[in-house]
């Protein structure tokens, strides 16, 4: 009975007896068995639980996946306006700067006007980069984040979006000290929260 209590559920007793102590150690033996069929049978159901919460976990990370990209796509619907704006105003600007460079026979003018159109592109590929990274899937990282700029920036990808609502943008900053965390997530939550106050008003 001690060993049975410490779990070891294979003891058996060696009875050959025809006795009431022989039917009672055969007793034993089918409680014994009894037990330890009903722990093969918790032991299944514990690994099927444990198979049946890993696929759900998998199954509500999927799903928690694919809302996040849902929601990122419908900010991207609101910035696409103001990004299509910025886009065309700096398209219009480099190709000025190369048609200027073409005109000027002055080696450093023409260097000059070059170096600002290049300076565009440069621009043009950072909101290139920064849409494409907001958009998809990408491992978090931990950083240092200026939450101002990061909110400035945010606002100037609604700018359009927000100048066709007529909504007027007053800034008041307060102290904002700097904060630890993923700035593509922060950017995100914060073009959600201008894009939700945008449609509320």
């Amino acid at each position: 009975i001690r060993r049975i209590a410490e779990g070891k559920l294979d003891t058996r007793l060696d009875l050959k007896r025809k006795d009431e102590i022989g039917d009672l150690g055969r007793a034993f033996n089918d409680m014994a068995e009894s037990l330890a069929a009903s722990r093969r049978k918790l032991d299944e159901y514990n690994r099927l639980l444990e198979e049946k919460v890993d696929e759900r976990t998998r199954e509500l990370k999927s799903t928690q996946e694919a809302l996040i990209l849902k929601e990122k796509m419908t900010a991207v619907g609101s910035l696409a306006g103001g990004v299509a704006h910025e886009f065309n105003n700096l398209f219009a600007s480099i190709r000025g700067y190369a048609e200027l460079a073409l005109t000027k026979e002055d080696a450093a003018a023409k260097n000059e006007a070059l170096r600002i159109a290049l300076k565009m592109a440069d621009r043009a590929k950072k909101i290139t980069a920064a849409l494409l990274s907001f958009c998809g899937p990408r491992a978090p990282v931990r950083e240092r984040i200026d939450v101002r700029e990061t909110l400035e920036y945010a606002l100037s990808l609604l700018k359009r979006d927000l100048n066709t609502y007529n909504v007027k943008v007053v800034r008041e900053y307060g102290e904002i000290p700097a904060v630890w965390g993923d700035p593509q997530q922060i950017q995100h939550a914060l073009v959600n929260i201008l894009v939700n106050a945008k449609d509320a008003m």
